[in-house]
């Protein structure tokens, strides 16, 4: 099952790391905030970490402006892909095991997801890592 893409779906990457766009938005205004705070108290910041800033500074950027237009445009700038979910049931049901483990699995770190709309989604390629190197833990 892929999910609805929408913008808050959409995921950007970022020097490697794959961030929701809405989770970029949000951690723009944390960075910005900080560098502030970083400027006033006169600390330097490394260059490498201001080019990151930079980085999911532009994603937000985009975000905020294509989230009111839908993933077409968000995928247009090259920035956004798109990634199969599946839900708590979906995950329980190929890894072969309750809703209640798949849940357990999650807020105890060892499956990533996100949360969205009140429920979990995971990335169904981090369930395949998982199910693969599930007999190597």
């Amino acid at each position: 099952m892929v999910a609805d893409p929408t913008p808050a779906g959409a995921v950007a990457r970022v020097n490697g790391v794959y961030l929701a766009g809405r989770d970029c938005h949000r951690l723009d205004a944390v960075l910005r905030h900080g560098l502030r705070q970083y400027k006033r108290d006169g600390i330097n910041v490394p260059t490498d970490v201001l080019a990151v800033a930079d980085d999911v500074s532009q994603v937000a950027s985009e975000f905020r402006t294509t989230a009111g237009v839908g993933i077409s445009a968000a995928v247009k700038t090259g920035r956004f892909v798109t990634m199969e979910t599946v839900d708590i049931e979906q995950t329980a049901e190929l890894l072969g095991c309750k809703a209640r483990n798949v849940r357990r699995l999650i807020t105890e770190g060892h499956l990533p997801a996100m949360k969205s709309g009140g429920r979990y989604l995971v990335n169904r390629i981090d369930v395949e890592d998982y199910r693969a190197n599930r007999s190597k833990r």
